[in-house]
């Protein structure tokens, strides 16, 4: 979530609906057999022994979540390239019977915080741009390449879709201030408790069919951890 800002877009209505998602036994039957589903498949495709390389390459299933609709579950895989020193991710669908499962990225990246878009047709994600700033992407769930949605200098750390799905509200990193700048300037970058500087973030709100945008807030203290 986007801090105390996602009121911007959710009701009290609404925040009730979403916190209730998974309530419901239909909804949370079809999610857990989607789970065990894709779960099942990863442990079968594995060794009854694992080495260290086995275990270094096995692929993760991360960040599954329901649509709107309940029809499909979505969720990266993910693993790592030892050779290169780097994990990678990409985008699937499975529907929510389990019996199909659709690969929507291959472009090998590392993606995070995939989100349905209200209408349950597009997924929103972040990763990083050829710059290494993260942004937000998005696919339509029947396929097609994914379109990069804006390219923020600083690079974004939290989105939120609008309830109707032509906006998203996303939180971007904000430049060193000046203070720090000439503290770094003097001393160099100091790795230290007692010089730790706060990271701190703008809020922007973007239409996505004009792609303007604009800022709503600014130096919103970024949380420590996620």
């Amino acid at each position: 979530t986007l801090f105390p800002y996602t009121t911007l877009f959710r009701s009290p209505q609404r925040r009730e609906e979403h916190e209730g998602t998974l309530r419901t036994p239909m909804k949370r039957m079809i999610f857990l057999t989607a789970w065990a589903v894709l779960a099942g498949q990863v442990l079968l495709a594995g060794p009854e022994k694992w080495t260290i390389d086995e275990i270094m390459n096995l692929k993760q299933i991360e960040s599954p979540a329901i649509s709107p609709d309940g029809r499909h579950v979505l969720y990266l895989l993910s693993g790592s390239a030892a050779a290169e020193n780097r994990r990678y991710s990409d985008l699937h669908v499975v529907t929510a019977e389990g019996r199909a499962t659709y690969r929507l990225t291959q472009d090998g990246a590392l993606k995070t915080s995939p989100q349905w878009a209200p209408d349950s047709t597009r997924i929103a994600y972040l990763a990083a741009d050829r710059r290494g700033k993260n942004q937000v992407w998005v696919t339509p769930v029947t396929g097609g390449k994914p379109a990069q949605s804006m390219a923020n200098e600083h690079g974004v750390v939290a989105f939120l879709w609008s309830p109707d799905g032509s906006r998203l509200l996303y939180a971007a990193s904000e430049p060193k201030s000046s203070e720090q700048l000439a503290r770094e300037k003097e001393w160099g970058v100091v790795i230290s408790p007692e010089e730790e500087w706060s990271a701190r973030a703008g809020l922007w709100l973007l239409e996505l069919k004009s792609k303007k945008q604009r800022r709503v807030a600014a130096g919103i203290l970024l949380p420590e951890s996620p």
